[in-house]
């Protein structure tokens, strides 16, 4: 299915996240951490574009923001209102900061408002340099398919702008259309604060937002869960979930319960109120136990009063012959396993669930990328190796009319990234229909046939 995916963007740092801000934005993360490597520590903003000759998207890079001596392994975006966002990030020190992000429209407004004269010139001298940019380009060799064997239309990368500091995180941009300097992301560092205790290995894992209890959930290295307030950032619970480091947590729609796994292949339900626990996720395997690597919350097709969870696990010890890993879906009522599936012999790294609830997407250690319909946990998409090296981090694009108009009109879309520097976007097609005149046309000839048969029984 290499025909389905192609590479968004290459960058110049490994990956470990990515996260859609709007119906045409992804935020991607990562870097080479406090090591002295000359890897810079990153955040950036690609900008979704619809590509006629390929009838997809490409991407193109509109911000890009150095967070210093840390790099950014997890995160979470807060949508304060139309195009503003907070942001909060943490990895292997056990802090988490707090960003805003907020679109920045002033350069477009001045440039519209010049004079025709001097739009004229701007323009003439905007077109030369995408034609210098153009020519030194085509020099590259353009990357588009993942595997070994190249598409025959190639999807050009986002070409690389220019970096700058935190300082000034507004690089200038150029419009394909009319030479008008594109939008960008004014990004701002805020607070900063510990979210993980285990000493010198302290490592903030995950971060979660809550809209419905306006919390934000951490977890990480210590095994605890803990829930701060907004806007002040105060912890208001810590929660001993685990006894080693947890791995996946994940809150309900209605800000009532956390679910939280852990490598110890323990997985538990607890209640934001208080803390308390709710229930442990038991489950029947045919084979030894698993660790559980991933949770998460989903409502059924968009109803909000029908929601799963769905968890993925792991072999707790590699052997062979090699063992499978599973996905499993949950009552939400109940906490009983509703279907498990085997997913096979490749370990399981990352997961994201589609916001209708639609669909799942698995990324694995060997940088394969799978989507499954969440209904009936059946495959329906597979691309082997998508990655040089493990997943780190798959996200779907939304599901509305407009982000499906940037992809081709494909009924889903899947991002994800890798610490081999790669983006690449997976699309799920829409499924065949057969419309009203196939309908009637069906109906016609089993009506046809229905007559024959009777005939010759005589009736």
């Amino acid at each position: 299915m290499s025909w389905l995916s192609h590479l968004l963007a290459r960058v110049n740092y490994p990956m470990y996240c990515v996260r859609t801000l709007s119906e045409r934005h992804i935020l991607v993360a990562g870097g080479g951490g406090p090591a002295k490597t000359g890897i810079a520590n990153t955040l950036e903003v690609y900008e979704l574009l619809y590509d006629k000759t390929t009838n997809s998207c490409k991407a193109r890079l509109i911000t890009h923001y150095d967070t210093g001596s840390r790099a950014v392994m997890n995160m979470c975006v807060v949508d304060k209102s139309n195009y503003c966002y907070q942001l909060f990030c943490g990895g292997m020190d056990g802090m988490c900061t707090q960003y805003d992000l907020k679109l920045n429209v002033e350069s477009k407004r001045r440039e519209s408002s010049l004079s025709p004269s001097r739009r004229e010139r701007t323009f003439s001298e905007t077109s030369l340099r995408r034609r210098r940019l153009s020519s030194r380009s085509d020099s590259i060799d353009k990357e588009n398919d993942i595997n070994a064997n190249n598409s025959p239309t190639a999807v050009p990368e986002a070409e690389p702008l220019k970096q700058h500091s935190r300082k000034d995180s507004k690089p200038k941009m150029t419009d394909d259309t009319n030479g008008v300097p594109d939008f960008s992301f004014d990004i701002k560092q805020q607070k900063m604060f510990k979210t993980d205790f285990n000493g010198e290995e302290s490592f903030q894992k995950i971060v979660k937002f809550s809209a419905e209890a306006n919390v934000l959930i951490t977890a990480g290295s210590d095994g605890h869960i803990r829930l701060w307030s907004l806007p002040k950032l105060d912890q208001i619970l810590a929660i001993k979930a685990h006894d080693n480091e947890v791995d996946g947590l994940d809150i309900n729609g209605n800000g009532t319960h956390i679910v939280s796994v852990s490598r110890d292949s323990k997985g538990f339900i607890w209640n934001t109120n208080d803390g308390s626990l709710k229930i442990e996720l038991k489950y029947e395997l045919p084979v030894d136990k698993k660790s559980q690597n991933g949770c998460r919350y989903s409502t059924v097709e968009g109803d909000i009063n029908n929601v799963k969870l769905y968890t993925i696990m792991n072999p707790m010890v590699n052997s062979k012959p090699q063992k499978s890993s599973y996905i499993c879906k949950w009552n939400t009522q109940t906490y009983k396993p509703e279907k498990l599936v085997s997913t096979g012999f490749e370990s399981l790294s990352t997961m994201a669930v589609s916001d209708e609830g639609r669909y799942i997407g698995l990324g694995t250690l060997n940088g394969s990328v799978d989507v499954y319909i969440a209904f009936s946990l059946q495959r329906i998409y597979h691309l082997s190796s998508a990655h040089n090296i493990f997943v780190t981090g798959v996200e779907f694009l939304n599901s509305s009319v407009a982000a499906q108009q940037l992809t081709g009109g494909n009924d889903a879309s899947l991002v994800s990234v890798s610490v081999d520097n790669h983006i690449v976007v997976h699309q799920i097609p829409r499924r065949a229909t057969l419309g009203f005149i196939g309908s009637t046309a069906f109906f016609v000839m089993f009506m046809l046939i229905v007559y024959i048969v009777m005939s010759y029984s005589g009736l």
